[in-house]
């Protein structure tokens, strides 16, 4: 992406609120384009509710807390603030603390061939649509010493040596599907 196309999307997003976002922002802060782009990509339907792919781990832990509320969650607020409650990092033990993980790592993706001849769109976008994921897990299921290396083919073979299952969603793209069933992740019912 050359200098202008940076310039004019960073005048155009960045500190700046707008409501056709989803975290109504897009600020590049210390990021790069394409790390910022990549991490967002993975936000695009939320950081945590609006998510696609959760462990069951944190799916449980948050359905619980839910259920504590005594009453079916009408309001997002309701569930954004169990998410954010159970996204503190600094008062919470492992086992009760949820993460957005990037399923492809994203020091992994930033290395990846972009400016090779001939990129269209097209590609780009697939490449982003296979591996910019993210996936709502636990801290305590996410060792990450113990996740196999980023495979480009399927990025959820790392997840298999961790021993995450993910809760089914029938939203799942069918490429995701896919590639979650081949890695083993889908959850016995």
């Amino acid at each position: 992406m050359g200098e202008e196309v940076y310039g004019q999307l960073k005048d155009k997003y960045d500190n700046k609120c707008d409501p056709l976002l989803y975290y109504r922002s897009f600020s590049l802060g210390g990021l790069t384009l394409l790390d910022g782009l990549s991490w967002k990509w993975t936000e695009a339907t939320g950081k945590y509710i609006g998510c696609q792919f959760w462990s069951n781990g944190a799916k449980a832990l948050f359905d619980d807390e839910r259920n504590r509320y005594g009453k079916e969650l009408y309001l997002k607020e309701d569930a954004w603030k169990i998410a954010a409650g159970f996204s503190q990092r600094d008062r919470l033990p492992k086992s009760s603390r949820i993460t957005h993980e990037h399923v492809y790592p994203r020091k992994d993706f930033k290395r990846l061939p972009f400016h090779a001849p001939n990129q269209s769109r097209d590609t780009i976008r697939a490449l982003f649509d296979r591996l910019c994921i993210g996936c709502v897990v636990l801290e305590s299921e996410h060792p990450r010493k113990c996740l196999d290396p980023a495979n480009p083919e399927n990025p959820w073979l790392r997840y298999a040596h961790a021993g995450i299952k993910l809760a089914d969603n029938p939203e799942w793209p069918l490429l995701q599907r896919e590639m979650i069933e081949e890695a083993g992740l889908c959850a016995e019912v």
